[in-house]
């Protein structure tokens, strides 16, 4: 039976999606068309279904060889052996570099309520920067997993000369997330001044689209993140290897417990800094981005893209939000950067633990380009 249905599902999508050609077809031409305009440009992929699926229209049916920008995580590298697989058996060349600093988002999940976490990449753009959001998941027993601290808030950090005029990016106007719910993608191309123009070639391709094209064209999607079952493809419900999601503990820094947590690290109990932590509430209504708490963080105003609202617009987030200044990233004890000693300027140091103690930059951080992305 399950065999009949790997034949068959396939063949229903094809019969209920007759203009999949047509698509195609229309997407090569854009993008045709948008690398007359823009020649030099990268693709943004993260090795999911997406941006997969778009990095192959680009390379078939555009004859396309673009580089490619993949950012990962300096542990569980496993979780990148399908993209590892992909470039070996496409010849692709990947570029990874460190964001410039880091932030959390948090809010309910928009399927059990559960409070989630997401981890904010500030990346740089150009002259400014994109966020990217990586998901996490409370540790198992047993689980290797991540500290938020340590292997997030204070990760290396560093800025990248941004060669590109133009990126591919395979969001799609279906999208979801666990946090903000559905994206709605109100344009094809988005033009920030500073950075490179963001290219959306996906935009109007439905998730059926996304199978039925890897499918036809003998490209299995990430096992990882996604699974057959005889109604069709669904998101994988195991993220034990999914490159979207971290096992990783929030517990200092969470703030909705209490003023004292337990340490899996360290094994023991400890106070609470979630005071302390760097929390954004990211609002981009051109992308779909609505706020999810009455406060936001990225100097937008709390203005939802269509009249659906926020899941907790009308309350207030425990702590206050980190601001964000328009001309420099939010300091903070977790994003470390380098600071001028105000004692002896030629002298670099690490930021301390007070927040007055920070004074000069050594070097000015990338401005945010009010541009977020997510994994596709």
């Amino acid at each position: 039976m399950v065999g009949l249905w790997e034949r068959v599902v396939p063949l229903l999508a094809r019969l209920l999606l007759p203009n999949m050609n047509k698509l195609i077809a229309a997407t090569a031409d854009r993008l045709h068309a948008w690398h007359t305009q823009w020649p030099n440009a990268a693709v943004l992929w993260s090795g999911g279904k997406d941006s997969t699926a778009m990095l192959h229209v680009l390379r078939h049916y555009c004859e396309l060889d673009l580089p490619c920008v993949q950012y990962r995580e300096p542990k569980l590298r496993e979780r990148y052996a399908y993209s590892d697989q992909l470039i070996a058996e496409w010849g692709l060349t990947i570029y990874d570099y460190p964001p410039t600093r880091m932030a959390i988002a948090d809010g309910p999940d928009v399927e059990n309520g559960t409070m989630r976490f997401d981890m904010l990449k500030y990346y740089q753009w150009g002259e400014t920067a994109v966020v990217m959001t990586l998901g996490t998941e409370r540790p198992k027993e047993g689980e290797r997993f991540l500290c938020g601290v340590t292997d997030f808030l204070q990760r290396p950090t560093g800025n990248f000369n941004w060669p590109w005029e133009a990126v591919y990016i395979g969001t799609k106007n279906q999208d979801t997330d666990l946090i903000k719910g559905h994206l709605p993608l109100a344009l094809d191309i988005r033009n920030v001044p500073g950075g490179p123009v963001s290219l959306y070639p996906m935009r109007d391709w439905s998730d059926e689209d996304i199978y039925t094209y890897l499918e036809d064209h003998g490209v299995t999607p990430d096992p990882t993140r996604y699974i057959k079952t005889e109604s069709g493809w669904r998101n994988n419900p195991d993220k034990s290897l999914n490159a979207d999601f971290y096992p990783t503990c929030f517990n200092c820094v969470d703030r909705h417990q209490g003023p004292h947590v337990d340490c899996p690290k360290l094994k023991a109990r400890i106070s609470n800094i979630s005071h302390l932590a760097p929390y954004e509430d990211m609002v981009f209504p051109d992308l779909g981005f609505k706020p999810i708490w009455n406060t936001t963080a990225n100097g937008v105003e709390p203005v939802a893209p269509t009249n659906e609202a926020g899941p907790c617009s009308g309350a207030t987030a425990p702590t206050p939000l980190a601001s964000l200044p328009t001309t420099s990233a939010p300091i903070t004890p977790f994003s470390r950067p380098i600071f001028a000693d105000a004692a002896s300027p030629s002298v670099a140091r690490w930021g301390e633990e007070s927040p007055a103690q920070y004074t000069f930059y050594a070097h000015k951080p990338a401005e945010p380009s009010n541009q977020a992305a997510h994994s596709a």
